[in-house]
């Protein structure tokens, strides 16, 4: 007896991707917004200018498979898209670097890590605070004090 295979994706799918993908543009033009380079070490758009570049670059490969996908009749992946998860994911995707100039990497950063994890994974806050704040505290040590990246401030002083 054969599996029934699962159906090509629907516009649903192919919708979301093209969501991801119109989202990661925003955020690349976000990031490039702050100086790239500066004074001859990288500036403070230059990672998340990188981090959206290559999320806007596997949406679109993951889209363009879709639309063949779809073409052809085919699978791609038998799981269904959560749209909550997604628009969750979108907005902070969005929001974290047009956050940076007032909240400052720290804050920011924090703050985004935590809702993701909260809001986007189903974790319990304290994990999400935890871990946001470890990983943030150690991006801040790497990037600011070890490699001398200036990382926006915003609300804390410099």
């Amino acid at each position: 007896m054969e599996s029934e295979a699962p159906p090509a994706p629907g516009i649903g799918e192919t919708a979301a991707l093209a969501f991801v993908f119109a989202f990661s543009l925003g955020a690349v033009a976000l990031a490039l917004a702050y100086p790239l380079w500066e004074y001859m070490q990288p500036g403070p758009g230059l990672f998340p200018a990188i981090a959206a570049s290559l999320s806007a670059l596997c949406a679109s490969a993951t889209l363009g498979e879709a639309l063949l996908a779809r073409r052809r009749g085919t699978a791609v992946t038998g799981e269904r898209i959560e749209w909550r998860r997604l628009l969750v994911y979108a907005a902070i995707v969005l929001a974290w670097p047009a956050s940076f100039a007032t909240l400052g990497f720290a804050v920011s950063s924090l703050l985004a890590l935590a809702l993701l994890m909260r809001l986007g994974e189903g974790m319990r806050w304290t994990a999400a605070l935890g871990i946001a704040g470890a990983t943030v505290g150690l991006g801040w040590l790497l990037f600011e004090r070890l490699l001398g990246v200036p990382l926006p401030h915003g609300v804390l002083p410099a």
